[in-house]
C-alpha cells in the first residue's frame, strides 16, 4: 500500500506490504532513503581466454587439460599466498568428477589445480594444468570450472566447462584354442590358451583397469572355482598375456585347470570381458575337461 503525504508543506511517499510488514521504500524530502550500500570490490575478478580441446577418450584414458584466465581485477594473484593464491574449482565444491575416477593428481577432489604462475598481476594470464581420466561409461561428462581464492572468494562464473567424451568400443572375436584336456581326477592341466582378435577399434592395455580385457566365466558364474589353478579369481580365468593388443592384433589368455574328483565331461563357457566397463561378445566358448578315473 502507498501514502503520499505532505508534512510541514512536504511530500512525502511511503509503501508498505502488509503481508510480510516491511517497509519496502520511501523518499522524498530531505530525509528521503536511497538504494542499499552495496558490499566493496574485492579487487578479484577473472575473465576466461582459452581452453585446451579434450578429444574423444577410451575408458581410463588420461588426458591433460590446460585453461587460461585473465586477472580482471586490481590484485595480483600469488602462488603458495594464503588468501592471494588462484586456484581452479570445481563449481559449487562438487566432489562427484572424483568420485566418477576422473581425478588425476588434483590437489583434492574439488581443485583440479593452482595458478601455474608465480604471480599474475592486474591484466596479466594464468594457466590452470591438470590430468583427467575418462569415466568407464560412455557418454559425456562436463566438468563445470571456476576461478577461486579459497577463504576468500569465488570468481566469476562464466559457465566454463571442459567437456569429457568417452567412447566404448570394445569387441572382440574367437580364433583359436588349445585342444581340450582329458585328465585323471585331481590332475592338473598343461598351460591351455585361448586366442581373440581385438574387433573394435580401441586398444587392450594390460594392467589398466578399464582397458585390460580379461578371460571371464560366462555371466560370472564362479560354479568352476575349485578347478581354477592360479586364476585371478573365481570367475576371471586370465588377463591378456600381451602388454597392448591394438585394433586388428590378437590377444592371448593362457592358462591351466584341475580336473574335478568325479569322473565325466565339464564345459565351462569363457568370455572376453572389459572389467568395470563390458562384457565382449559372446560365441559360445567352451572349454571342455574330460575327467577319466
Amino acid at each position: 500500500m502507498r501514502f503520499d503525504i505532505t508534512v510541514a508543506g512536504t511530500w512525502l511517499t511511503n509503501e508498505w506490504d502488509f503481508s510480510t510488514g516491511a517497509t519496502i521504500s520511501g523518499g522524498g524530502g530531505s530525509g528521503g532513503g536511497g538504494a542499499p550500500p552495496t558490499a566493496s570490490d574485492n579487487g578479484l575478478h577473472s575473465a576466461w581466454v582459452s581452453q585446451t580441446a579434450v578429444p574423444a577418450l577410451q575408458p581410463a584414458a588420461t588426458r591433460s587439460v590446460s585453461l587460461l584466465f585473465r586477472n580482471s581485477g586490481t590484485k595480483t594473484w600469488q602462488k603458495g599466498v594464503a588468501g592471494s593464491e588462484v586456484a581452479l574449482g570445481i563449481n559449487g565444491d562438487n566432489t562427484s568428477f572424483s568420485a566418477l575416477g576422473m581425478n588425476v593428481g588434483w590437489p583434492s577432489a574439488n581443485r583440479v589445480a593452482a595458478q601455474n604462475e608465480s604471480a599474475v598481476p592486474p591484466g596479466g594470464i594464468a594457466t590452470f594444468t591438470f590430468a583427467i581420466k575418462a569415466p568407464f561409461t560412455g557418454g559425456l561428462v562436463n566438468i563445470p570450472l571456476r576461478p577461486v581464492v579459497d577463504g576468500v572468494a569465488w570468481l566469476e562464473d562464466q559457465g566454463v566447462v571442459v567437456p569429457v567424451v568417452t567412447t566404448v568400443d570394445y569387441h572382440s572375436r574367437w580364433l583359436t584354442q588349445s585342444p581340450y584336456p582329458t585328465l585323471h581326477a585331481g590332475q592338473v592341466s598343461g598351460t591351455l590358451s585361448i586366442s581373440f582378435l581385438n574387433a573394435g577399434s580401441e586398444a587392450w592395455t594390460k594392467g589398466l583397469l578399464g582397458q585390460e580385457a580379461r578371460l571371464g566365466v560366462n555371466r560370472d558364474n564362479e560354479t568352476w572355482a575349485g578347478l581354477g589353478v592360479g586364476w585371478p579369481s573365481a570367475n576371471r580365468v586370465a588377463f591378456q598375456s600381451e602388454a597392448s593388443v591394438p585394433p586388428g592384433a590378437v590377444g592371448t589368455f593362457t592358462f591351466q585347470v584341475r580336473a574335478p574328483m568325479t569322473p565325466g565331461t565339464y564345459a565351462i563357457n569363457l568370455r572376453p570381458v572389459i572389467d568395470a566397463v563390458t562384457w565382449m561378445e559372446d560365441q559360445g566358448v567352451f572349454l571342455y575337461v574330460t575327467v577319466i578315473p
